[in-house]
């Protein structure tokens, strides 16, 4: 599987300002991202064009560096990463409440028990006496 290592230093930056809970300057990001090899060009050059794209804002300080928060989009990313955890986990649950009404259906049905479950996980069922 191929890396792209442009794509993945902009994921690193995009991590670092959303671990901080106040805006950074590129100074302070450019000096973060010296363990991956980045130079403040680069990281000024990634830090535009995620602010670009929404998964960043850019915010310019009067007489100051611009600085860098989390955006919009990176908000709508994570909510539509919540929302589909959430709708999996309702059709999990559906699937469930069907399972167990299957079960009541064969414990009521005709004077038949449930005993357990065989190896494929089908109910067993044994007569009543």
């Amino acid at each position: 599987m191929p890396i792209i290592n442009s794509a993945r230093n902009a994921v690193r930056l995009l991590e670092m300002v959303g671990e901080e809970g106040e805006p950074l300057s590129v100074s302070d990001v450019a000096k973060r991202a010296k363990r991956f090899g980045l130079t403040k060009a680069t990281v000024r050059n990634l830090l535009d064009t995620l602010a670009f794209e929404g998964l960043l804002q850019k915010h310019v300080v009067p007489g100051g560096e611009a600085r860098f928060a989390l955006g919009f989009n990176a908000a709508r990313l994570w909510r539509q990463y919540i929302c589909a955890g959430i709708e999996s986990a309702k059709a999990k649950h559906r699937e469930a409440e069907r399972e167990m009404h299957a079960v009541q259906e064969l414990e009521n049905f005709g004077g038949e028990r449930l005993v357990n479950r065989n190896t494929e996980g089908w109910p067993s069922i044994e007569k009543e006496q």
